[in-house]
């Protein structure tokens, strides 16, 4: 628990294990092919794999809003905006790519735009969710034996992860 009095320690420590979290299934996923349709051959694999994984995320974060809902939780709020906001993202990155190219700067940042306020509240919930969290499980001290010393880190760990 050396984070507790130190929380930036926390990021340092648990977000490079994260993003590697995020490279490992494109690495997987990169010897499986996204469709056996022959119609769809046609196109490159880039713009296919450019589909597959927004589609991939938007589903994911609707399936998520939705167990939120299912549940009567409260919190879906947030991957329901991070959805809907997607949408316009993704038809304004299209546009942009016929226009630009797809490795285009411009095309980039008109896919980023329209996300801008949902990732701003995004990172805004993440690091408040975390200092609060750091914060709780400092306060807990540490469990009993012997795999007490270990449970805050793996907690604090999980939800970086997540907000990462």
């Amino acid at each position: 628990m050396n984070w507790f009095a130190h929380p930036f320690l926390a990021f340092l420590m648990f977000i490079p294990c994260a993003l590697v979290g995020l490279i490992i299934p494109r690495i997987i996923w990169r010897h499986f092919p996204l469709s056996q349709d022959a119609a769809i051959v046609k196109r490159s694999k880039e713009a296919l794999s450019d589909e597959a994984r927004f589609w991939g995320a938007f589903g994911f974060y609707a399936l998520l809003t939705l167990a939120y809902l299912v549940a009567g939780l409260s919190g879906g709020f947030v991957t329901f905006v991070a959805s809907a906001s997607m949408l316009p993202s993704w038809i304004s990155f299209c546009l942009s790519v016929k226009s630009f190219g797809r490795h285009s700067f411009r095309s980039t940042m008109f896919y980023i735009l329209p996300l801008f306020p949902c990732l701003s509240y995004a990172v805004y919930f993440g690091g408040f969710l975390a200092q609060f969290l750091i914060e709780k499980m400092g306060m807990m001290g540490s469990l009993p034996l012997p795999y007490g010393y270990y449970v805050p880190d793996i907690i604090v760990a999980a939800v970086i992860g997540l907000i990462t």
